[in-house]
């Protein structure tokens, strides 16, 4: 009976809190102006987010295409400019094993010495309440000397989730264990279709 009348006081508090306000022509205008800016600053991120892929990509063709191939042509592998750039050719040895070929690839590794090269890792996920059986396997492991490490995460979401379920109900937390912030952000949606300056 008290949540009830502690709930129905809330929403009194509420509904009695909503003041009706007459924005002016001016305070219209500057949030219209601010709206403008904002789609403007966003345009401008993603013109330069498009261009910064486009120009890396230019770079990689030339870094390690173009260039190579100009100067190994005629037989160079360094070229200095009177201003002082120096270039130089280095070559660069990789190796990644395609996932079609990883476990002939281990076994090559394995069969002729190399097995140091692969290292072990166990990943495993535990549903919800069975953090005893988690804490249990955990020990075991740590118990036999092999090195490992067990991380516990919340999702983000899950707890703002969470958090703003129980605020609506009215109950407690503990706002800063929880790490409870509170913000206001504008987000705008738009037309499909985007207009390019």
């Amino acid at each position: 009976m008290a949540k009830k009348k502690e709930k129905n006081e809330l929403i009194d508090l509420v509904e009695e809190s909503k003041i009706v306000i007459t924005p002016t022509d001016l305070q219209l205008t500057n949030i219209s102006n601010l709206m403008k800016l904002q789609i403007e600053l966003e345009d401008d991120i993603t013109d330069l987010e498009e261009r910064l892929t486009e120009m890396n990509e230019k770079l990689d063709h030339v870094k390690k295409e173009l260039l190579p191939e100009a100067m190994l042509e005629i037989g160079m592998e360094r070229f200095d400019l009177s201003s002082g750039e120096k270039l130089a050719i280095k070559r660069i040895i990789g190796a990644s094993i395609k996932l079609s070929n990883r476990e002939e690839a281990y076994q090559w590794l394995r069969k002729n010495g190399f097995g140091s090269l692969i290292k072990g890792e166990i990943v495993t996920k535990f549903p919800a309440g069975k953090e005893k059986d988690m804490r249990k396997l955990f020990k075991e492991i740590l118990a036999k000397k092999y090195l490992a490490e067990m991380k516990e995460t919340v999702h983000t979401q899950t707890l703002g989730a969470f958090v703003r379920e129980q605020l609506e109900e009215g109950k407690a937390l503990p706002m800063e264990l929880l790490g409870v912030f509170r913000y206001e952000e504008s987000i705008i949606t738009r037309k499909k279709e985007r207009n390019k300056k």
